[in-house]
């Protein structure tokens, strides 16, 4: 672990049958990076999910999963090889 407590991680809040994932990274330069899945299902939509990132942050509904399955399938990957999971795309939140 980082000696300021800034180490890679993987966030997930649940609400309503979606699901945020949220992948937290910074760079060499200490810059904070987050990345979050591509549903297909809605990846031209501006709509807001009814999940939070920590109950605050809005997360488009582009950027949540609605197959609890697959957030499932997600976390499990990240816990075992720390690495995103390969089946989604993923893209750097704004």
């Amino acid at each position: 672990m980082d000696e300021y407590g800034e180490e890679d991680f993987l966030s997930v809040d649940i609400a309503n049958r979606w699901v945020a994932l949220a992948f937290n990274t910074w760079d060499e330069n200490g810059i904070a990076h987050m990345y979050q899945p591509i549903n297909q299902k809605y990846e031209d939509s501006q709509e807001d999910a009814p999940v939070n990132i920590g109950s605050q942050t809005p997360v488009l509904k582009r950027n949540a999963l609605d197959n609890l399955d697959l957030a499932a399938e997600c976390v499990l990957h990240f816990a075992k090889t720390g690495e995103l999971y390969p089946n989604l795309k993923w893209e750097e939140a704004e």
